[in-house]
């Protein structure tokens, strides 16, 4: 059988849609995470406080097995068991303290969001040919602003604010995900 490259391009224009299910799925899911995060900000705060928390002990007990273990030589054995005794020690403190947890969580969210939001629109710009484009550039510019806003306005101690801004991206990160999968949808 001979190569016929219209029907690879064909397959391949076709399998992107074929997906479009999953992606419905998962912006459904994100916005129900964000309704219930609007709901109850400071829960939804207590919640991410919680959460980081514990992948930041696991994450320092790991590094403290991999500088035991001497994954990386000697140099950075002592770097990367300070790193995860550093780690844990944070976790502790998270813990212990949620309330002020919060609020320098909420710091680290603010430039988590610029990232995300820089990464989100950065993606955008990489799809302008693909229908739908705009929806993900408009979520990465949301985020982005929210991510600002976390910055500026975390040390005012709001302890709800984490939770509403978290609610607020969720919300817009679902709407884009729902739009791009009706886009790809009517493609498939």
């Amino acid at each position: 059988m001979a190569y016929d490259p219209t029907h690879s391009e064909t397959r391949l224009a076709t399998s992107s849609g074929n997906h479009w299910g999953w992606q419905l799925a998962f912006g459904i899911i994100l916005l129900i995470g964000g309704l219930i995060a609007l709901l109850n900000p400071f829960a939804a705060s207590m919640a991410a406080t919680t959460i980081a928390a514990i992948v930041f002990l696991f994450v320092g007990i790991m590094q403290i097995v991999m500088a035991v273990r001497d994954i990386h030589g000697t140099a950075s054995r002592v770097a990367t068991g300070i790193l995860g005794a550093l780690l844990i020690l944070f976790a502790i403190l998270l813990m212990f303290d949620p309330i002020g947890g919060i609020i320098s969580l909420t710091l680290m969210i603010g430039f988590f969001f610029i990232a995300m939001g820089a990464a989100r629109l950065w993606i955008a710009m990489r799809m302008r040919e693909r229908r739908g484009w705009g929806w993900l550039a408009a979520a990465g510019v949301i985020t982005i602003v929210l991510g600002i806003a976390t910055l500026f306005f975390a040390t005012a101690g709001d302890l709800a604010l984490l939770g509403l801004f978290l609610a607020v991206d969720l919300l817009f990160a679902g709407g884009a995900a729902i739009a791009q999968a009706m886009m790809g949808r009517t493609q498939g």
